[in-house]
């Protein structure tokens, strides 16, 4: 079997395992008496690996871990800005007068 025919049978089965979970998400929103679950197929060959999906509520509890006060990241990025200015600065400063003493005689 070809690299080429390997690759779009692969594709072909995560397109193919991606619309089971669709399936299953558009029946589990729908109102009423719970679904039958779709049984997801299994690949025919190859390991194939499935995407891992987690829910919406594991996903806020992740961010607001790593969320921050917004006053807190003004004044962060404002100590930043400062100091990256004043090493700018410095830089030139230092520029300047090793340009005066080579330059000098």
């Amino acid at each position: 079997m070809s690299d080429r025919l390997a690759e779009l049978q692969r594709q072909r089965t995560l397109v193919q395992q991606h619309l089971t979970w669709l399936d299953r998400e558009i029946a589990a929103a729908q109102p009423g008496p719970a679904p039958n679950p779709v049984p997801s197929p299994l690949p025919s060959g190859g390991n194939v690996i499935a995407p891992t999906i987690t829910p919406l509520a594991d996903a806020d509890t992740i961010l607001s871990q790593y969320r921050s006060e917004e006053a807190s990241l003004k004044t962060d990025v404002r100590k930043g800005c400062l100091l990256y200015a004043s090493l700018a600065f410095a830089l030139l400063i230092l520029g300047v007068f090793g340009l005066y003493f080579l330059l000098r005689h």
